[in-house]
């Protein structure tokens, strides 16, 4: 009997290192978008994206299970599934502003890059010598 209760114990000890933590992704992704922020690139793009797909899947799997449970541990549930939209919730808009705060920035490096190009321009066109002079 007590080694099909150890047995137990370590199935369910099993299970819950095993689970997902959405927590965890939830604070590696907002490191991921500060990073973004700071230094926006293919790279650090495609973490935030992986990290906010990874919420998704982690976030329909307590749902799954917030369905198939009753009493204090489905409130503990929607207590965390509450917390967690939240949170996604914030992260998908401090990443929509990072990503506008990349393209701001593009748009202003371009537009110093053109009015670099009119003024060597203007540079080159005082610099000829005038015709019939």
């Amino acid at each position: 009997m007590k080694k099909i209760a150890f047995l137990f114990a370590a199935l369910a000890l099993v299970a819950l290192v095993s689970c997902d933590n959405p927590q965890k992704t939830i604070d590696q992704t907002r490191k991921d978008i500060q990073a973004f922020r700071v230094a926006p690139g293919a790279e650090t793009q495609a973490r935030v994206d992986k990290g906010l797909t990874k919420l998704n899947e982690e976030i329909a799997k307590l749902e799954k299970k917030q369905s198939a449970t009753e009493g204090d541990a489905r409130k503990k549930i929607d207590t965390d599934l509450s917390t967690y939209h939240s949170q996604q919730t914030e992260l998908l808009i401090d990443y929509q502003a990072a990503k506008v705060g990349k393209v701001l920035d593009d748009f202003k490096n371009t537009f110093k890059d053109i009015g670099s190009a009119v003024k060597n321009f203007g540079k080159s066109l005082g610099a000829s010598p005038t015709p019939g002079k």
